[in-house]
């Protein structure tokens, strides 16, 4: 039965080459993701509701914009529905014909934080370029159709970062995370290769003493009838 410390003496004594094999494990694993396109690009795009300018000197406009704010609240569902709805996905298919509707519904993802009139859409794919045209195509279209559905408020664009673009996950991530994986898989190995090759077989009694320390009684053959 092997000890903690028997794997970390075995460890160390093959200190040089774990760490080449931890090393060309991380290459190549970091290589291999990279090849396979396992990153995802992320660009954002925020949308205002604005509250309606009041007429001055009336003594109930600050109840009067509590109302419109509470009310842009209760709409911001509706425009983050109106996302992904056909006049939109129909209006950036015409800007990027190479999209499909299905590929923009799943890109997409609207989203707003608790009590605020701003909402978000996230844009995400496997590459850097969709995402900024989708995300840049949905700036420009989405005020466009909400002023053609006449709904309560039109919207302002409030930030596009179609310049921003947000890896996922990022490199030193996948660098920390393949590292720790490289270097238990090649532990790992280091202690099975050591459990095979070093395995003892009883063949003595003095053996047999040494390891689980009984009294030496003698030996008995064994023969097979």
């Amino acid at each position: 039965m092997y000890s903690f410390n028997d794997f970390l003496q075995v460890l160390w004594q093959r200190k040089k080459t774990i760490l080449i094999l931890t090393f060309g494990l991380l290459v190549i694993g970091s290589t291999g993701f990279v090849f396979m396109k396992g990153f995802y690009y992320t660009n954002q795009v925020s949308f205002l509701l604005p509250v309606a300018e009041s007429a001055e000197g009336n003594e109930d406009d600050l109840e009067n914009e509590n109302q419109v704010i509470s009310s842009n609240i209760k709409l911001i569902e509706t425009y983050k529905e109106l996302v992904k709805s056909d006049a939109v996905l129909q209006a950036i298919q015409e800007d990027l014909p190479q999209q499909s509707k299905q590929q923009l519904l799943d890109c997409m993802k609207p989203s707003s934080s608790i009590n605020s009139q701003i909402f978000t859409v996230s844009v995400t794919t496997r590459s850097s370029k969709e995402s900024k045209e989708i995300a840049k195509s949905l700036s420009e279209i989405f005020p466009k159709i909400v002023e053609a559905s006449r709904l309560p408020r039109n919207v302002f664009l409030l930030s596009a970062e179609t310049s921003e673009t947000v890896r996922t996950p990022r490199l030193s991530k996948l660098i920390v995370g393949a590292g720790i994986a490289s270097f238990m898989f090649s532990t790992s190995c280091s202690f099975a290769w050591f459990y095979l090759s070093e395995q003892k077989y009883v063949r003595s009694p003095e053996v047999v003493q040494l390891l689980i320390e009984i009294e030496n009684i003698g030996i008995v053959d064994f023969y097979e009838l």
